[in-house]
């Protein structure tokens, strides 16, 4: 999508014969919608042109002169700008796939991978969300730019004799001590335990072998960032990981970061379920679909067997991801499936209700006239839609996609709010709601595709 913040910085770059890196520091994000999108303080401008901040503010305003803004307002030592909404939703609709990023991070490579060297430690439902979750993330970091890494090849690496070469490294450069029969990494005046790399002569394969793998990565790779897939228990393992390879000079460890799985829990009837008794997701979803395929009529429509099975799919799916920021996941029947849940099942209704509306813009109808007074009565929902680029970006720099999943659900709810308010009869009078809800579906669909759900 268009960055209206860098069209704005480019033009009063020109204008004030200032550098672009100056100005866009100054630029503020107004509290309040009436102020405008943006807002320039034309006070901190002072030091660099000599007259009043209100004069500068006046004469700025005489001199902004681009397509994307609708109006520049003066208010005191403030110069507000107003984003033309039109621009917003002409650029949603002309792409299939909106969220796509187009430049900023194209030479920037990321690798994501499961911190551990052993699967079978974790629970095979659990194998399954984080599989989710590491899909997910790819796709999100894709969309961005990012080159996505994928060194298969350092699996070879974590042979013996490289394992073994590389603690000779770290005794090379002092860091390992002799304690009670083991060789250690002290970290204790970093308040973490030490890492051990051997006991009694026998070396910890775990320790060692992370420690090989990711002194290699740095060796062999310059990546943006190294992201780690974590459960509860491997945190300050991480953290020794990151801390050891700081002290010992391979390579920059801020570019480090975990994402961390929440614990899984099942629980049917108030009783809490042994997740061994789920081998894979399919017999989750088998579990699931059991009790809703008699009797659950979703949208006014009967659902064959292998529909049900994908609709519960992906309910188990979104709300995984829309849980994934909490250290505990609690999986419940009612709310996963439930019609009195903020869930996948409202956001599917709400979605194919609000399609229906879609028939009422002709494919190939002209959006280039739309009524702007018509659009900003929706302002609310116009800044939902504009912010989409800014919640994937918070999405990838948080690491937490259950910013996505609440996302859809903000924008649905906005949506039914003005579908609830429509006189079907203006419809057809009336093609800027239209557009709008047709807008608000793409991004939908869009968003689900990101964190694997295709829409049925």
């Amino acid at each position: 999508m268009i960055d209206y913040k860098k069209k704005l910085v480019k033009e009063l770059s020109k204008n004030l014969k200032l550098e672009e890196d100056i100005i866009e520091n100054l630029i503020e994000v107004p509290k309040e919608a009436y102020m405008g999108d943006f807002t320039l303080p034309c006070f901190k401008l002072v030091d660099k042109i000599e007259k009043s901040p209100i004069i500068i503010a006046r004469e700025l305003k005489e001199q902004i002169n681009s397509i994307y803004f609708e109006r520049t307002e003066s208010v005191g030592a403030y110069l507000n700008f107003f984003i033309d909404k039109t621009y917003i939703i002409k650029e949603i609709l002309k792409s299939n796939y909106i969220y796509k990023k187009n430049s900023g991070e194209e030479s920037k490579s990321v690798v994501i991978e499961y911190y551990g060297i052993n699967m079978d430690k974790i629970s095979a439902i659990e194998r399954v969300f984080l599989e989710i979750s590491m899909q997910s993330l790819k796709r999100v970091f894709e969309n961005q730019g990012y080159k996505i890494e994928y060194p298969n090849n350092m699996n070879e690496e974590n042979n013996e004799e490289n394992i073994k070469n590389i603690i000779e490294d770290f005794k090379a450069k002092n860091l390992v001590t002799y304690e009670n029969g083991c060789e250690v990494i002290l970290l204790d005046k970093y308040n973490m335990p030490p890492y051990i790399i051997s006991n009694e002569g026998k070396i910890n394969t775990i320790n060692a072998t992370i420690l090989n793998k990711a002194t290699r990565y740095n060796r062999k790779y310059s990546y943006h960032k190294n992201i780690y897939i974590i459960n509860s228990s491997q945190y300050t393992h991480f953290k020794q990981l990151v801390k050891i390879l700081e002290v010992s000079g391979y390579g920059n460890t801020k570019n480090y970061s975990c994402y961390k799985l929440g614990i899984v829990k099942i629980l049917e009837n108030n009783i809490f379920i042994r997740k061994d008794e789920f081998l894979s997701l399919d017999s989750l979803i088998e579990k699931f679909s059991a009790k809703i395929l008699n009797y659950h009529n979703i949208n006014g429509i009967l659902y064959d067997s292998n529909t049900i099975n994908k609709i519960v799919r992906d309910s188990i799916v979104f709300y995984y991801i829309n849980n994934s920021n909490k250290k505990t996941i609690l999986f419940e029947l009612d709310k996963i499936i439930s019609y009195k849940e903020k869930n996948y099942i409202y956001v599917l209704n709400s979605y194919n209700r609000l399609k229906l509306l879609c028939g009422y813009l002709n494919e190939n109808e002209e959006i280039c006239n739309l009524n702007k007074k018509l659009l900003n009565e929706e302002s609310k929902l116009i800044k939902i839609l504009e912010d989409f680029p800014s919640v994937l970006n918070k999405c990838t720099v948080n690491l937490d996609l259950s910013i996505l999943s609440r996302y859809i659900i903000e924008l649905i709810n906005v949506l039914n709010d003005i579908y609830k308010a429509l006189n079907r009869e203006e419809l057809k009078l009336n093609k800027e709601k239209v557009v709008l809800i047709k807008s608000g579906c793409k991004i939908i669909k869009n968003t689900l595709d990101l964190i694997g759900i295709e829409l049925l």
